[in-house]
């Protein structure tokens, strides 16, 4: 087989902040180039709306080295309200065999380069981003990658039916050269998708195979857009256990009865924790709402595919198990503060008694 016309496409994606201000991004920060907002350009009948889209912002060409050699790339750029920016990096496949195909595939997938290529640019973007920026944070350890290999036109027709007699392409998804067993192959083949008998994406956790004469950007940008939801999810579920262990440190913290009454201590804890469930709880709300689903179509398939192979469901699960968590270590808090308060009014209560009764002791005498 040989691929006629592709590209490889490179995406990072990075956790930067607690909201971007879409409407405060502006082409002075973009060398005059104008962001715009990015929805999906053909959704069957409405069945897949992105209800905020991101804006994207074309960055032009790169020329740079890398494992392939020396060679210009497209680069590009999408913001999303919840604080993530993805960069995109474009790399051109004309007329190439199979087995060059996957080679260059593997190398710029593995290629340390690309990765600092967009980690320059991330940066020389925040630096003029500004304002736009709310709540900025390390992104560190808060970044999620993905590849596709878009195959637009094949000199063999590529199809869901035929994919197994392609199994150099099939291993190239799980990062081999190699041909995979035919269980693996079958697994993989598990998560392909047509919608017509010219196209195809097959999904994998970090890559997809993509096959479509036309241009796939609204298959990109819905898994795009799914990479994000996990990518936030993870944020939250990792705040989470800081806050968690922070707040467990403060609980540890030993105290008399009369501290608990008397000082803010355990009243600013309480406040604290339940400001950032309630925070956690918007956002959360906010991220699974920002799809709108109507109708099981082939773009709803796709979306709904990618959340299942990322285990969004899973992350934002674990998130709920922490909220849980916190609200009961607030329960806990709450319960500290009315023993501590009870204990001393049976202790003023007794001393009352006390003041009552030993006076008439003490005339009966």
């Amino acid at each position: 087989m040989r691929v006629l016309e592709g590209e490889i496409v490179r995406m990072k994606l990075y956790d930067v902040a607690e909201e971007i201000r879409l409407e405060a991004l502006a082409p002075s920060m973009f060398e005059g180039r104008l962001p715009v907002r990015q929805p999906l350009s053909r959704a069957q009948i409405q069945s897949i709306e992105l209800v905020r889209p991101p804006m994207v912002v074309e960055l032009g060409e790169r020329e740079s080295s890398f494992e392939t050699g020396r060679e210009r790339v497209r680069l590009g750029a999408r913001f999303y309200e919840v604080g993530v920016v993805a960069l995109v990096a474009h790399f051109p496949v004309r007329d190439l065999p199979q087995e060059d195909f996957i080679d260059r595939a593997l190398k710029l997938d593995y290629d340390p380069r690309v990765d600092e290529l967009l980690d320059r640019e991330l940066r020389q973007i925040l630096g003029v981003m500004g304002d736009a920026v709310v709540g900025a944070h390390d992104f560190e350890g808060f970044e999620e990658e993905f590849a596709f290999y878009v195959l637009r036109r094949t000199d063999r027709p590529i199809r869901r039916e035929n994919l197994e007699e392609f199994p150099e392409l099939v291993a190239m998804l799980h990062g081999e050269s190699r041909s995979l067993s035919g269980q693996q192959t079958a697994l993989l083949c598990e998560n392909s998708l047509s919608f017509f008998e010219n196209d195809l994406v097959v999904l994998n956790y970090d890559n997809a195979l993509v096959v479509d004469d036309a241009d796939p950007v609204d298959i990109l940008l819905l898994v795009e857009y799914a990479v994000a939801q996990v990518l936030e999810a993870r944020y939250y579920d990792e705040t989470l256990n800081d806050k968690l262990r922070a707040l467990y440190r403060e609980m540890d913290k030993k105290s008399t009865v009369w501290e608990v009454l008397f000082t803010k201590r355990y009243r600013e804890l309480t406040r604290r924790a339940m400001k950032l469930m309630l925070e956690t709880r918007l956002a959360t709300d906010h991220l699974t709402s920002s799809v709108r689903v109507t109708e099981d179509v082939y773009y709803a398939q796709v979306y709904n595919r990618a959340l299942r192979i990322f285990r969004t469901g899973q992350w934002l699960a674990n998130v709920e198990e922490k909220l849980r968590a916190m609200k009961e270590a607030c329960d806990l808090m709450e319960g500290e503060i009315h023993t501590s308060r009870s204990t001393v009014l049976e202790w003023i209560v007794i001393l009352l008694i006390a003041l009552e009764v030993i006076p008439l002791f003490l005339h009966l005498k």
